[in-house]
């Protein structure tokens, strides 16, 4: 950070905030991948009607 901070080059700038900004939300979605995967797995497997799949799957994006 201190690098891309001082970096007088618009190039190395650009790139190294690109790369750190990649590398950090890749490591934000294994991080919160767990939870949606395993509860939309867990909605799947009751054979809701669709209704009810879409509205079960709605509240959880409202109260997450």
């Amino acid at each position: 950070m201190r690098d891309l901070i001082a970096a007088s080059i618009l190039s190395g700038l650009l790139g190294g905030t690109i790369f750190l900004a990649v590398t950090v939300n890749l490591y934000e979605l294994v991080c919160t991948l767990g939870f949606p995967l395993v509860y939309t797995s867990r909605l799947v497997a009751e054979h809701l009607p669709t209704v009810e799949y879409f509205l079960m799957f709605l509240f959880t994006i409202l109260y997450t």
